[in-house]
């Protein structure tokens, strides 16, 4: 189900989960239809969050792609960026609970789904336990080059893809398998 977001109803659903939890209740146990319109509108709240501060992930995955960190310096800042979302998400919610924020509409966004080949999950595994392949690592940097394209010149995933493809091979494990 898609969500209209609707910042009253959003203080309303966030009011009565603080209620619940001040009781030593679950959102998701008393109901769980509103804990998912309660998720729906966390999450616009994230995204328009992250992609005003976006620009922070895409220095880092320049820096990685011109190898002034390491892919473990990448993994801590994102991480670290993560961190930085979680705080600024529940910072938003006290405020609007406080009556600080009183017009908030979040930016439209398109809503894209990501499928992982075997490939590329096999290689995420095999970054996760240090024995990647160098093709891994020619994967990792096309996906960390495209998303730096999209994030610093707003682009579509095309006009990114075909820019990182230039660079570094988006499915490098082709006919090795």
């Amino acid at each position: 189900m898609t969500y209209i977001y609707n910042q009253t109803r959003h203080l309303e659903l966030l009011k009565r989960s603080q209620d619940l939890k001040n009781q030593g209740k679950n959102l998701f146990i008393e109901s769980r239809k509103e804990d998912i319109e309660l998720s729906a509108y966390n999450i616009a709240v994230e995204e328009h969050i992250f992609w005003q501060e976006r620009h922070y992930l895409a220095l880092s995955m320049e820096d990685f792609l011109n190898r002034k960190i390491d892919g473990e310096e990448l993994c801590s800042r994102v991480f670290g960026l993560h961190r930085e979302l979680i705080n600024a998400c529940e910072k938003f919610n006290l405020d609007l609970i406080s009556g600080k924020i009183k017009d908030f509409q979040p930016d439209e966004i398109e809503h894209k789904r990501f499928d992982a080949t075997l490939e590329q999950a096999l290689a995420w595994k095999r970054l996760e336990a240090g024995i990647h392949t160098q093709d891994d690592i020619e994967w990792i940097k096309h996906e960390c080059a495209e998303r730096h394209h999209e994030l610093k010149y707003d682009s579509g995933y095309s006009e990114a893809h075909e820019r990182a493809q230039s660079r570094y091979d988006g499915y490098p494990w082709e006919n090795k398998f």
